[in-house]
C-alpha cells in the first residue's frame, strides 16, 4: 500500500495530517502493520478501527479507497470551541424535544412537566453522547469508498485520542 499524506487547515485553525491510501483485496491482512506517526502511543487503536470500517465496507474484491486524517493536538482554545458547540447541539435538541411535549393532551401543568422532562432526558442523553475535547487531544476521522456492486459505497468513523495517548 503506498500511503499519500497531505496536510490541510480546517476550521477554528485545527491542522489535518491526512494519509489517503488504496487497500486491494489482498491487503486486507496486511492493515494491522500500518503505521502512523501521528498516532503515536494509540496506532493499534487507530488501525483496529481502520480494519472495522474496512470489513464494514464489504469491498470483496474491489478496491477500497481509504483516508484516514490526525488532527494535531488541539490548542485550548481550539477545544473549548469545539465544546461551545456540544453545548449549543445539546441545547438545541433539548428545545426541540421540549417542544415535543407540548403536543401532549392535558392541562397548563401536564403540559409543562412533558415539555421539562423530555427537553431534560433529551439534553441529558445527547450531552452524554458528544464528546468533550480537553487540550492536546487528538480528533482521528477515517473515511473509506468503494466503487462497484450495487454502486459506490462510502463510510466513516471517528474517535478521540486522550492527551494521554
Amino acid at each position: 500500500m503506498d500511503i499519500e499524506r497531505y496536510r490541510y487547515q480546517g476550521r477554528l485553525g485545527i491542522v489535518f495530517h491526512i494519509n489517503r491510501f488504496v487497500i486491494q483485496p489482498l491487503d486486507r491482512m496486511n492493515m494491522y502493520s500500518m503505521h502512523f506517526p501521528e498516532a503515536r502511543a494509540a496506532h493499534y487503536e487507530v488501525t483496529q478501527v481502520a480494519v472495522q470500517l474496512y470489513d464494514k465496507m464489504l469491498a470483496q474484491e474491489r478496491p477500497c479507497l481509504m483516508m484516514i486524517a490526525f488532527s494535531q493536538p488541539l490548542t485550548r482554545d481550539q477545544g473549548d470551541r469545539l465544546n461551545e458547540q456540544r453545548t449549543l447541539v445539546s441545547s438545541l435538541t433539548s428545545a426541540a424535544f421540549g417542544a415535543m411535549g407540548a403536543i401532549v393532551p392535558g392541562g397548563g401543568v401536564v403540559k409543562r412537566l412533558a415539555k421539562f422532562s423530555a427537553g431534560a432526558a433529551a439534553s441529558r442523553f445527547v450531552g452524554g453522547k458528544l464528546p468533550t475535547y480537553p487540550a492536546g487531544d487528538i480528533i482521528v476521522s477515517l473515511v473509506a469508498s468503494v466503487d462497484g456492486g450495487i454502486g459506490p459505497q462510502q463510510s466513516s468513523s471517528s474517535i478521540i485520542l486522550n492527551a494521554g495517548k
